[in-house]
C-alpha cells in the first residue's frame, strides 16, 4: 500500500467534507473520536489522498498511545468519514514510526465487517509494527478495492 504523500492543505471539498464528518460525530456524542482527530490534526498528521479507487485517508497520531485509542475507533472512524466521503482506505500509524509501503507478506488479516448493506471492510496490521493499522473497503467478493 503506498502511504506516503507530500502535506499539502486540504481542498475546500474536504475541509467541507470534514465538517460534515464533525457535525455526525457531534450528533453521535462521539466526543471521545472527535478528540482523537484532534489531536491527529493539530499533533500529528492527517493527510488526504484522492485515488481512482476512492480517498485515503492517512493519520499520524502523536504516540503510540493514543494511536492505539485511535485503532481502538478505526472501523467507527471509517463508518462515518464514510458519511462525506468516496473512502477506500483509512491508515493509522504514529509521527516517529510512519506507515510506508510494505509487501503483502507483512500484512496479517483482523477479519472483514460488513458496516451497511453494500459497504464491506477488512482490518489489518503489519507484523512489526504495533502502531500500524488499516481499514480497507473490500468489494462484494471480500477482495481489496484497487486503484483502477
Amino acid at each position: 500500500m503506498e502511504a506516503s504523500a507530500p502535506a499539502v492543505p486540504l481542498k475546500h471539498l474536504n475541509v467541507v467534507g470534514l465538517a460534515r464528518v464533525y457535525e455526525f460525530l457531534m450528533a453521535q456524542g462521539n466526543f471521545h473520536l472527535i478528540s482523537l482527530l484532534g489531536a491527529a490534526t493539530y499533533a500529528g498528521g492527517f493527510l488526504v489522498r484522492e485515488t481512482e479507487s476512492g480517498t485515503h485517508f492517512m493519520i499520524q497520531m502523536p504516540s503510540s498511545k493514543s494511536a492505539q485509542e485511535m485503532i481502538g475507533q478505526a472501523v467507527t472512524l471509517f463508518f462515518c468519514l464514510e458519511e462525506a466521503f468516496p473512502i477506500s482506505r483509512l491508515l493509522i500509524s504514529t509521527t516517529k514510526d510512519p506507515f510506508m509501503t510494505v509487501p503483502a507478506d507483512y500484512w496479517i488479516s483482523l477479519g472483514s465487517f460488513q458496516l451497511k448493506p453494500n459497504l464491506y471492510v477488512g482490518v489489518g496490521q503489519v507484523e512489526g509494527h504495533p502502531d500500524w493499522y488499516a481499514v480497507v473497503k473490500l468489494d462484494e467478493d471480500g477482495k481489496l478495492v484497487r486503484e483502477k
